[in-house]
C-alpha cells in the first residue's frame, strides 16, 4: 500500500457506466487496481486519485462522473450532482437543453484529468465519514481493507453494499488498536429520548373529533315513544355506562377514549425515540469524535456471512446508529399508495417496511388512511441519520418528518337498521346485542346513508335495541352507522 503523507491531496471519483478506462490509464500513473478500483497519481502534481468504477450513483466521493450513453441514462441521473464526461462534442447542443436546470459541470476525455484538477469538487457535504477500500482482502470470512481515512472514523461499524452492517476489530496505523476501546467514548455518549410511545391528547387537538362533530338539532317536543312489548332498561351504575369488560366491543375506541389515561401505552425500552429530532441529529453529529483523521491504515473487521462480490465503499455509522426506532416518513407518489411491505433504500441502509399509511396533519391522533397519493409512512425500523429515502420499485418518494411515536386509530362502522319510525325518533336494532353494550355509547353520534344525523339516547329490551333522535325522518330500510375507532400499533 502506498503510503501518503497528510500534505499530499488525496480525491475520490466515482466513474458512472464506466466500461472503457483507457482515457484515464494515459494521463496517470497506476499505483494499484482492484475490480472496482483504480488508485493513480497526477504526472506532474502531487495528488492521488482513487477511480471507482460504479454502475450505479455513489454520493460520498469528491467528484461524481457519468459517462454519457444516452439520454435515459442522463435523465435519470439529472438530480445528482454530477460532473458530465463526453467524447464526441457534436452531443452537446441537445445535452445542453436537457441540463439546463442544472448544475452539472461538461467535461472531455481527451482532457479529462486537466479540467478535473481546475474545477471545485461537488457541493454534497456528507454528515459520516466515507471511505473507499484502496485495497482488500477476504481470508475464512473475515475482510481486511487498506485505506486513507481523509475524515476519520466515529464508530466500530460499517455499512457495504448498502445491506451488510460490519463490526471492526482492529485498527492498524502506528500500532494495533482494538475498535471497542477506540470509540468506547462516543457510545457512552447520551441523548434524550422519550419513553412512551404516545403522549394524552387534548379532544379539541384531533383530527378525529373535528370530523366527527354534527350540527345536530334536536326538537325539545319530541314524543317519548315507548314501544310496545319492550322491557323497561334496566339501572347501570356509572362505572358499567363507560366500560363493560365482557363486552365485544371493547376493542373500539369511543372520542372520549382517545384522551383516557388508561388507553394502551406501548412500553419503549427497546425503541429510542429522540425528544426532538433536529436537535438530536446535529448533537450526534458534533459530540461524536472523529478517530484517525487523514491517516492510511488498515481496518480488520470481524468474521460474518461476507458476499463474494461487493462494492468497495464503506459507510461509518455513529454509534447510536442501529438502534430501533420509530420513522414517520413524509411521501409523494403518482400512484395510490396502500398498505403493504415495501423496500426502503437510502443513502447507507436498505430494508423491509411495513408501514401505517396516515394524511400529513399536524394533530396529535392519527387517522389510518389507505391509498392516498401523499402522506406520512410511519414504521419501525434500524435508525439512521439520513434524510434521503425512496421506493424505487413503487416510485414513491420520501424524505424525514420526524423520529417521534404517534397516536394512530383506524375507522370501524357498527351498522343497524331502524325498526320503528316515528318522525325523529327512530327505534334501531340490530347494532348491538344486549343493552349493556348500548349503554356504552349513550350519546354518541349515528349517521344514515343518506346523511341525516342523529344520537342514541337510551336503550331498549334486553336485546340491544335503542332510541335515537335524528335531525330529520330516517327512511325505512336505510343503514344507521355509529363510527368508532380501534386503536392500531406499530409491529
Amino acid at each position: 500500500m502506498s503510503q501518503m503523507e497528510v500534505s499530499q491531496v488525496y480525491k475520490t471519483v466515482t466513474l458512472i457506466n464506466s466500461l472503457d478506462d483507457t482515457f484515464i490509464r494515459k494521463n496517470v500513473q497506476l499505483i494499484k487496481e482492484t475490480p472496482y478500483t483504480m488508485l493513480c497519481k497526477h504526472f506532474k502534481k502531487n495528488v492521488y486519485f482513487l477511480f471507482i468504477k460504479s454502475t450505479n450513483y455513489i454520493t460520498y466521493s469528491d467528484y461524481n462522473i457519468l459517462i454519457y450513453t444516452n439520454e435515459n441514462d442522463l435523465r435519470n441521473n439529472l438530480r445528482n450532482n454530477l460532473i458530465l464526461l463526453l467524447e464526441n462534442r457534436k452531443e452537446l447542443k441537445s445535452i445542453k437543453k436537457i441540463i439546463k436546470d442544472h448544475k452539472i459541470k461538461i467535461i472531455y476525455k481527451d482532457t479529462f484529468i486537466n479540467e478535473l484538477m481546475n474545477i471545485k469538487c461537488n457541493s454534497i457535504k456528507h454528515n459520516r465519514p466515507i471511505i473507499f477500500a484502496e485495497n482488500y482482502v477476504v481470508n475464512e470470512g473475515a475482510l481486511t481493507i487498506e485505506c486513507f481515512l481523509k475524515e476519520g472514523l466515529v464508530g466500530g461499524r460499517m455499512v457495504i453494499n448498502n445491506n451488510l452492517i460490519l463490526e471492526i476489530d482492529e485498527i492498524i496505523s502506528d500500532d494495533v488498536y482494538k475498535a471497542e476501546e477506540v470509540f468506547k467514548e462516543n457510545r457512552e455518549l447520551e441523548y434524550e429520548r422519550k419513553n412512551y410511545m404516545h403522549e394524552i391528547v387534548d379532544d379539541e387537538a384531533s383530527e378525529i373529533e373535528e370530523a366527527s362533530e354534527y350540527s345536530l338539532e334536536e326538537n325539545e317536543n319530541i314524543l317519548n315513544y315507548e314501544s310496545e312489548n319492550l322491557e323497561e332498561e334496566s339501572n347501570f351504575s356509572e362505572n358499567e355506562q363507560i366500560f363493560n369488560k365482557d363486552s365485544k366491543f371493547n376493542e373500539y375506541l369511543k372520542i372520549s377514549d382517545l384522551n383516557n389515561p388508561n388507553l394502551k401505552k406501548i412500553e419503549t425500552n427497546d425503541i429510542f425515540i429522540p425528544r426532538d429530532t433536529q436537535s438530536f441529529v446535529n448533537r450526534v453529529i458534533k459530540r461524536s469524535k472523529s478517530f484517525f483523521k487523514n491517516t492510511n491504515v488498515t481496518i480488520k473487521f470481524k468474521q460474518c456471512n461476507f458476499p463474494n462480490n461487493f462494492f468497495p465503499m464503506f459507510v461509518n455509522l455513529y454509534e447510536i446508529e442501529g438502534s430501533s426506532t420509530i420513522y414517520n416518513l413524509c411521501f409523494s407518489s403518482k400512484t395510490e399508495v396502500k398498505r403493504e411491505e415495501y423496500f426502503l433504500e437510502n443513502d447507507i441502509f436498505n430494508f423491509k417496511i411495513s408501514p401505517i399509511i396516515t394524511k400529513n396533519k399536524g394533530y396529535k391522533i392519527h387517522l389510518e388512511s389507505n391509498n392516498i397519493t401523499n402522506g406520512i409512512l410511519t414504521f419501525i425500523g434500524p435508525l439512521f441519520l439520513t434524510n434521503k429515502f425512496n421506493i424505487k420499485k413503487q416510485n414513491i418518494n420520501c424524505s424525514l418528518f420526524d423520529y417521534s411515536e404517534r397516536l394512530i386509530v383506524k375507522e370501524k362502522y357498527l351498522v343497524g337498521k331502524p325498526f320503528k319510525i316515528y318522525k325523529k325518533v327512530t327505534v334501531i336494532r340490530g347494532m348491538f346485542t344486549s343493552p349493556q353494550d348500548v349503554k356504552m355509547f349513550i350519546n354518541y353520534k349515528l349517521k344514515t346513508d343518506s346523511g341525516v344525523e342523529g344520537v342514541i339516547k337510551e336503550s331498549l329490551g334486553t336485546h340491544g335495541l335503542f332510541k335515537a333522535y335524528f335531525s330529520s325522518t330516517v327512511q325505512h330500510g336505510e343503514r344507521v352507522k355509529l363510527c368508532l375507532y380501534q386503536q392500531v400499533f406499530l409491529q
